[in-house]
């Protein structure tokens, strides 16, 4: 384990809140890393008793943890105060729930050693209980604003790694945005001409538990209107069929946060009014959220958590 002095090859971010349920599983796969070359900085803003028993234990346990105590702060917010304090060449970034595969560290030394690039990700394996799958990455060479829009294949922050440097010169996170401030990153980093390459090895477990999905429709819709203007700043034009599916994705996550049924509606209808080939490119998640938002509204609000 290297001295706390010394400057390692990976400073991994990870801000938590109250995350005890989930934390403790990606603390784990940070310590089963087969490269050990890191500092983990963990930036808490305001756990729950049970999430800070299991941080701090867990940095008395390796000192390659460091706990920084910052309530108050949102994610975005909390990302740039770990990087201010990231002592590491290469910036890896990581969320509650998810977990890096043990080899994770060691490809991505690899790939940053051997070509001169700005930023890696690679394949993500998406988990909901003891099932899962993983997706495939797109290996069509850089990551290109058209591709990204389309269907982000980076999929989430946790699978990207990116030269500190090169975080720096992009200008961080927005922390005026507690939603998709890491698209809205991801959309200026290569709009300003970094090169963002796949890797095509699984490197990540994301997590896709009912406890990530938040109701805060408004907040999600506004980060949304913020990655359109970025992409519209560096001449991306927004395609109908990607915003109709984002509408769907919002009208699903209304159905599953409980609330009112005519709001999920709202939310479908306005996804079918700007693309119904977007909207219903997923035929059976069109079809079922369109179902789901029109017998939703003879629902109470308890009964539609629990089914959706």
């Amino acid at each position: 384990m290297a001295p706390l002095f010394s400057q390692p090859r990976f400073s991994i971010v990870l801000p938590c809140c109250n995350d005890g349920a989930v934390i403790a599983g990606t603390l784990a796969s940070m310590a089963a890393q087969q490269y050990g070359d890191y500092e983990l900085l963990v930036i808490e803003t305001g756990a729950s008793e049970e999430t800070r028993r299991i941080l701090t234990a867990a940095a008395a346990a390796d000192d390659r943890i460091r706990l920084v105590r910052s309530p108050g702060l949102n994610r975005a917010a909390a990302r740039n105060r770990a990087i201010d304090l990231a002592r590491a060449e290469l910036l890896a970034f990581c969320e509650p729930g998810d977990k890096f595969e043990p080899y994770k560290l060691t490809i991505m030394d690899e790939v940053f050693a051997a070509s001169e690039i700005d930023a890696a990700f690679g394949r993500v394996g998406s988990w909901r209980g003891p099932r899962g799958r993983c997706l495939p990455v797109d290996a069509r060479g850089d990551l290109t604003l058209g591709r990204l829009m389309q269907d982000n294949p980076v999929v989430t922050l946790s699978n990207l790694c990116v030269r500190a440097p090169v975080f720096r010169a992009s200008h961080g996170f927005d922390p005026a945005l507690d939603y998709h401030d890491d698209m809205e990153w991801l959309i200026r980093l290569v709009g300003g001409g970094y090169r963002v390459v796949p890797v095509e090895a699984p490197v990540t477990q994301f997590s896709l538990a009912d406890s990530r999905l938040s109701g805060d429709l408004g907040g999600l819709w506004r980060g949304r209107d913020a990655v359109r203007q970025s992409a519209h700043r560096f001449g991306q034009q927004t395609d109908p069929r990607n915003e109709a599916t984002h509408l769907r994705l919002l009208a699903h996550r209304a159905l599953c946060s409980g609330v009112r049924g005519r709001t999920a509606l709202k939310y479908a209808l306005a996804g079918i009014g700007t693309s119904p080939r977007g909207y219903f490119s997923d035929p059976r998640g069109g079809v079922g959220t369109l179902l789901g938002c029109l017998v939703s509204m003879i629902l109470p609000a308890g009964l539609r958590r629990a089914l959706f």
